[in-house]
């Protein structure tokens, strides 16, 4: 079956990536193999199930390299959902086998988290296990000391983005790890790198953290797989106490999506400076349009008007996000408008429900001027049609 589609301005980058060709690729030399019957199941001892390992070893290794950490501490997943859910299950098996009851422990998160962590968090609440959100004091950014002064001693575990899903706001982590180790040497840190992925150095080593976050369909690689990487082995805690990837999470990978991905890492890990500096010229042209046209529209994140905003202000949002209001408008349906005349643009995290308060512009490296002068004029004849009554 073929689908035919109209033209269309893609500006959802925060939710997915186009596939790198590399990684198409690669995922197409794996098919091929499983179209031959060449590949089998993973944990088989005949040789298509000894094929099946050697692309899924493969995979680990490229991923260990870009991120600098021991192979099997590299577990895939099928998105960050699952990454999220995966560290937080892991801190507290990890604190329950160094002898802590349930009651005694307690976990931090910040206010703007992915809907996965509150979700999972709560789940432990319902166990016994309390948690409290950390909000900064200032806008959208910590400073460590938002988050120290939450901490003790019957805290396991922090768990904060690197890059807001929304609106894009850079978290110090590595200022924040390395402030709570002061205070709390053996809490375990995780954060969620996945908005963070395509575009800065994610490795859990560099950022001091235990455990990080990643997502394959926001980095140029193929959607439904993921990964948890963790700096040190003894925090590989599965199941049944063992520290076996199989043990970690059940199910048979999917080889394909996971050669896939770790190709477009090693692709985009190569070029990665490269593709910053592309992709914040892209979304700063698309800031000047809409400046131009509206100035009084709200930035959120910087929390500004556009009018008042400085170039220095830019430094605290991830390079490829905007994440914007217009008083008075149903921005759902301005989306739905918007889609409509062929821009896809979102109100926000996929995994979040619509809202109507804003606006989620995610650009590409590889976005044309035609297209940011197009959704700037489609954005001014379609505004007066979502303005509230």
């Amino acid at each position: 079956m073929v689908f035919a589609f109209k033209k269309q301005y893609y500006f959802d980058s925060g939710s997915f990536t186009p596939i790198h060709p590399k990684a198409a690729e690669a995922m197409q030399c794996v098919l091929q193999v499983q179209r031959r019957c060449g590949l089998g199941n993973p944990i088989a001892v005949h040789r298509p199930g000894r094929t099946a390992k050697e692309y899924l070893d493969l995979a680990r290794t490229m991923v260990a390299q870009v991120y600098q950490v021991k192979k099997n501490n590299v577990a895939f997943t099928s998105g960050a959902t699952e990454a999220n859910l995966l560290a937080l299950r892991t801190a507290v098996l990890h604190a329950k086998r160094r002898g802590l009851d349930l009651a005694d422990m307690h976990i931090l998160v910040g206010h703007e988290e992915h809907a996965s962590v509150y979700k999972h968090v709560a789940y432990f609440q319902a166990l016994g296990i309390p948690y409290t959100t950390a909000t900064p004091k200032d806008g959208c950014r910590f400073m460590p000391a938002d988050i120290t002064k939450h901490i003790h001693k019957n805290t396991i575990a922090i768990s904060l983005q690197l890059v807001n899903s929304q609106h894009g706001v850079i978290q110090p982590v590595a200022d924040i790890a390395r402030a709570s180790r002061e205070k709390h040497p053996s809490v375990y840190i995780h954060t969620d790198a996945a908005q963070a992925t395509a575009y800065y150095n994610c490795s859990p080593v560099s950022l001091g953290v235990d455990a990080v976050t990643i997502d394959s369909a926001k980095s140029f690689g193929p959607q439904g797989v993921g990964a948890l990487l963790f700096q040190k082995a003894h925090l590989y805690t599965g199941l049944q106490g063992e520290r076996s990837l199989w043990d970690m999470r059940p199910g048979t990978p999917s080889v394909a999506l996971l050669y896939g991905f770790a190709t477009a890492l090693h692709e985009t890990c190569k070029s990665r400076d490269q593709l910053y500096a592309k992709v914040q010229r892209v979304r700063n042209a698309v800031v000047a349009d809409l400046q131009r046209h509206f100035p009084a529209m709200y930035i959120h994140g910087i929390e500004k008007q556009a009018k008042d905003i400085q170039s220095s202000d830019w430094k605290k949002i991830a390079p490829h996000l905007l994440y914007l209001s217009f008083a008075d408008t149903n921005h759902a349906y301005l989306a739905t408008l918007l889609d409509a005349k062929g821009f896809a643009v979102s109100t926000g995290s996929a995994c979040d429900e619509v809202t109507e308060g804003s606006l989620r512009i995610g650009v590409l490296p590889t976005t044309t001027r035609r297209a940011i002068r197009a959704l700037a004029r489609c954005i001014q004849q379609q505004l007066p049609l979502a303005r509230k009554a």
